[in-house]
């Protein structure tokens, strides 16, 4: 059950970072705000505490705050 866990947060890792290569584009039909960008640094942050990866996920939380401070302008 946990080598199938640690596989599984390691694929949404990987499509999280995906996410984030592309970035929030407004031009696209049907994109929700952030997902590009603090939402996908946020959920990536929860994955690699997940996979035991603190020195990751802390890169990826200061990453979400950043974006978010750029967001609000």
């Amino acid at each position: 059950m946990f080598v199938q866990a640690g596989a599984l947060l390691s694929m949404a890792a990987s499509n999280w970072e995906s996410c984030l290569e592309i970035g929030d584009n407004p031009a696209f039909n049907g994109t929700v705000v952030g997902r590009g960008g603090f939402l996908a640094a946020r959920h990536m942050y929860v994955v690699h505490l997940g996979l035991g990866q603190a020195d990751q996920a802390e890169r990826l939380a200061n990453l979400e705050c950043e974006l978010l401070r750029q967001r609000s302008g």
